[in-house]
């Protein structure tokens, strides 16, 4: 068995009596090893693979036992499976992350929110499963966010656009000769500007990087000219930033749903498959109406109104 492997073991073995896990068995597979882990009378299996050209790898087998497949993916996200060290984004002892959620979505709101931590934070965060929003489920999601709600009071803000405010935004700023992008920078200017407001002390702010103009960083020189702020592609790996996601993400959802339950249409995310449910909308409360639930600037909308502005006449 690779070295590797053993190293990652060392590892993800406490991390899964600490959750309630027993390791059952263990046997040697091509390239790899796999586990039998259970709790009460529940098993799974997890295989477990090192490549020199893919690295080390996981795979949860197939199984019905719902609850301890979600609780083994949680566990394989508080291991890395990378066992070199991190690269370094910044040298901080207390700094703000901030990220966004809903951006590339046609329907439902834009959030953005700043997250401040420290050394200390960093650890208890990383205990509760931080990390990017997007390898997690969104039930993980629900669970992390409404434990960071609980413990964390006062380290975050989160602005949440919804549809019909994110129009009316996007549209003054447009009138500007601004775009997506300057909305983006404002709004996490201004959650970085609240979060730095109720801390005494701060030495930067990162952002995951949207555009490569470093717009937040010109955004926050006239209210915070000594911040360092730092804008790069990647920040998801910082503790802060990733905090800042999972809320971000967990506040897209919840108005998500929201608005799903408000006009008993099932809203889908993203921004491929969403001419359907567009026009269920249209037929149900007319085009006129669209601003309530979809970002209007997307191509969707030329599409739809091509397609479907007749029926609503």
């Amino acid at each position: 068995m690779h070295k590797a492997i053993d190293t990652y073991l060392a590892e993800l073995i406490p991390l899964v009596h600490t959750r309630g896990l027993h390791l059952l068995a263990s046997q040697e597979l091509p390239y790899g090893i796999q586990l039998t882990l259970g709790r009460d009378s529940k098993q799974l299996k997890l295989n477990i693979y090192y490549s020199d050209k893919r690295g080390l790898s996981t795979v949860i087998n197939p199984s019905k036992e719902k609850a301890l497949v979600e609780l083994m993916q949680h566990i394989l996200n508080l291991a890395p499976k990378d066992q070199t060290t991190p690269e370094r984004l910044h040298h901080w002892n207390a700094w703000i992350g901030s990220d966004e959620c809903g951006k590339g979505d046609y329907f439902g709101a834009l959030v953005v929110t700043a997250f401040y931590a420290d050394k200390t934070s960093e650890v208890e965060l990383r205990r509760l499963g931080v990390c990017d929003s997007k390898k997690l489920t969104d039930s993980q999601i629900e669970k992390i966010a409404k434990t960071i709600y609980s413990q964390f009071k006062g380290c975050f803000e989160t602005i949440l656009l919804k549809p019909e405010a994110y129009n009316k935004l996007y549209g003054d700023m447009s009138r500007q000769g601004k775009n997506l992008n300057d909305l983006l920078a404002w709004l996490h200017s201004k959650a970085i500007e609240a979060v730095n407001a109720r801390q005494s002390v701060v030495d930067g702010a990162l952002i995951d990087q949207f555009s490569k103009s470093r717009k937040v960083e010109l955004s926050l020189k006239g209210k915070l000219p000594l911040l360092n702020v730092i804008e790069r592609t990647g920040a998801e790996q910082d503790i802060a930033v990733a905090t800042a996601s999972i809320l971000s993400r967990y506040q897209f959802l919840q108005h998500h749903k929201e608005m799903s339950e408000h006009y008993d249409i099932a809203f889908p995310k993203g921004a491929t498959s969403v001419i359907k449910t567009g026009r269920e909308f249209i037929k149900t409360y007319s085009y006129k109406r669209l601003y309530e639930v979809a970002k209007l600037h997307f191509k969707t909308t030329a599409q739809l109104t091509q397609q479907d502005l007749l029926v609503d006449l």
